[in-house]
């Protein structure tokens, strides 16, 4: 029998997701800067997120300095092209202008293998936060299923192959979970609500489903993807841990 374990789950409504989501990385980023230390976080990309990234540029109290952010993943395409994560987060998080004391550590996508040895010599010994979000096949950041075993030696940082059309990526890989302090996962709607059923119940390999790999961290779910946890499990979330 597979030993129980636990997510923690944070339940928002559907139409405060994204200040609960900033609310919650916020305090990660401050708690990190006690004292003047620079917050070191990887920020994915997607539309849940750019949505959070968009609320959280027009908050009163948006990212501040000193603060470094990495991308958990990163398409070979050129920045202004709309596939960039790069230039997602720099759009809706900052409108294209990086505050002082703010700074963007990303890859060089041009050769994906060149740019993931070099951006893993780039990153932080220890995140403070990294934030992924949940795909409808059971993949996070560029950590497509089937691919892990062919990234087993690859380190914290793999050249990755995704869906068209944006098929040559670089991608932070599961090597990395280790060195965070905070793993922060969203996901929203009755699809997602439906899968994490499927992946707390029936336990499958990290190969065949990623995601499963961060099954023991924080998950933000709105209220539609609880609703279809609960009917797929025909319980209820009645706290903030789901029980394997």
């Amino acid at each position: 029998m597979t030993a129980a374990r636990k997510i923690k789950v944070v339940v928002s409504r559907v139409d405060t997701y994204e200040e609960t989501v900033a609310s919650l990385l916020r305090r990660v980023i401050e708690n990190a800067q006690e004292q003047g230390k620079e917050a070191h976080v990887a920020l994915t990309g997607g539309k849940t997120a750019e949505a959070v990234y968009r609320h959280w540029s027009t908050h009163p109290d948006p990212p501040k300095p000193p603060l470094a952010i990495y991308l958990s993943d990163e398409r070979c395409v050129p920045i202004h092209h709309s596939g960039s994560n790069h230039g997602m987060v720099r759009r809706s998080l900052f409108s294209n202008s990086l505050p002082a004391g703010i700074r963007m550590v990303v890859p060089d996508v041009s050769d994906p293998r060149a740019a993931a040895r070099e951006y893993d010599q780039r990153l932080p010994s220890t995140f403070d936060l990294l934030l992924f979000t949940l795909g409808a096949d059971g993949h996070f950041a560029s950590l497509f299923p089937g691919e892990l075993k062919s990234q087993a030696q690859a380190g914290r940082v793999a050249a990755t192959v995704g869906p068209p059309p944006f098929t040559d990526r670089v991608s932070l890989t599961v090597g990395v979970l280790h060195t965070a302090r905070e793993i922060v996962v969203l996901a929203r709607g009755r699809r997602k609500g439906e899968l994490i059923w499927k992946m707390v119940s029936e336990s499958p390999n990290v190969d065949d489903c990623p995601a499963a790999a961060l099954l023991g961290y924080t998950w933000v779910l709105d209220e539609e993807a609880v609703s279809a946890f609960n009917k797929a499990s025909e319980s209820s979330i009645s706290s903030e841990t789901i029980h394997r």
